[in-house]
């Protein structure tokens, strides 16, 4: 009579260890692009409070402008200088492009050495009209918005 043998050969080893690699390599990519989709709509998220906040601002002052550290363009005063806002990791810096009188535009900018660096959309704008884009008209960012006007002046 012969005995059952217990364990597995190397050959069905190497075969399972295959098919955990093949599935990791295509898993791994797919779970990293839609880490920097969600991170995205994070800061488009923050976009759309900052934009709030900008109007909060409008309403004590009667005017944009002011609402950065600096005055009218950089760091903002008024809400987060990051997205996320909490956290001790940040994958966006948000900014006050242009602010005047009456028109203002916001942007969020990814920060180099994060995962968030080579992302497609690039910098994501917003203005006080609520148009949005980004610097590489892609159609993935903004729920597919590809069309942007830039503000020259906001008086």
């Amino acid at each position: 009579m012969k005995e059952k043998q217990q364990g597995f050969t190397l050959v069905e080893i190497i075969i399972v260890i295959a098919i955990i690699a093949i599935m990791a390599s295509i898993a791994v990519p797919s779970y990293q692009s839609t880490v920097k989709k969600v991170r995205r709509g994070d800061a488009e998220s923050m976009m759309e409070l900052f934009r709030q906040a900008m109007e909060r601002h409008y309403s004590k002052r009667y005017s944009y402008a002011g609402a950065s550290e600096s005055g009218d363009i950089g760091v903002p005063r008024i809400f987060y200088q990051y997205s996320p806002g909490s956290g001790e990791e940040k994958y966006y810096q948000l900014e006050i492009n242009r602010a005047g009188v009456d028109c203002f535009e916001l942007k969020a900018t990814p920060i180099a050495d994060t995962a968030q660096q080579d992302e497609p959309c690039g910098v994501l704008y917003l203005n006080h009209a609520g148009q949005r884009g980004s610097a590489n008209n892609t159609g993935i960012c903004w729920n597919g918005i590809v069309e942007y006007q830039a503000i020259v002046d906001c008086g």
